[in-house]
């Protein structure tokens, strides 16, 4: 693949990403209540606090490896998987102190329900490598979007059904289930 066209996938994608979630929570901030907007930044937060451990710059090495055989990569999914566990386990573990801290016992259970989608990024991680390593930039480019608009659209249906904040939790779960079973999908076609 040259360069122009992997950069032009790459570029493409985002910006449908972009687009795509810009007008889906356009469309959710009309739906829901701006305090399940609040108690979930809280929860992507510190979500976002915790994934870069999930890897432990693993990734880039797998991916900057001559050559992956078949010990190297079940190493690497081996401390992918407990690093991916441990952090499910300090994210439900943190939760009550969260919680008490923002007087929001909400936020107890929004941390627990969706600490595992933890997991399932952490799965996703190993296929999304080898597809970077193996420069399948449309590849990667069709499951970020076709991710996001899943997930917009799943959110927006569950918002418009009543589920109030716990339809971004189920953004949240469509979108990584999505991202791991189109890599999974692209990766063996390779």
């Amino acid at each position: 693949m040259s360069v122009l066209k992997g950069a032009t996938a790459t570029i493409f994608g985002r910006a449908i990403n972009t687009i795509v979630s810009f007008i889906g929570m356009a469309i959710l901030g009309r739906i829901l209540f701006p305090e399940d907007f609040g108690l979930f930044a809280i929860v992507l937060a510190i979500q976002a606090i915790i994934f870069p451990f999930i890897d432990c710059g693993l990734l880039f090495s797998y991916i900057k490896r001559d050559s992956v055989d078949i010990e190297v990569s079940n190493s690497f999914y081996t401390i992918n998987m407990i690093t991916s566990s441990l952090s499910v386990i300090f994210m439900i573990a943190i939760s009550y102190v969260v919680a008490a801290f923002y007087d929001e016992p909400i936020l107890q259970w929004l941390l627990i329900y969706i600490a595992p989608a933890l997991l399932i990024m952490g799965l996703a991680m190993q296929p999304g490598a080898l597809l970077t390593k193996e420069k399948k930039f449309v590849q990667l480019a069709l499951i970020g979007s076709g991710a996001v608009i899943s997930g917009i659209i799943v959110s927006v249906f569950c918002a418009w059904l009543g589920w109030g904040g716990w339809s971004l939790v189920v953004k949240v779960y469509v979108e990584v289930i999505v991202t791991y079973m189109l890599t999974l999908c692209f990766s063996k076609n390779n």
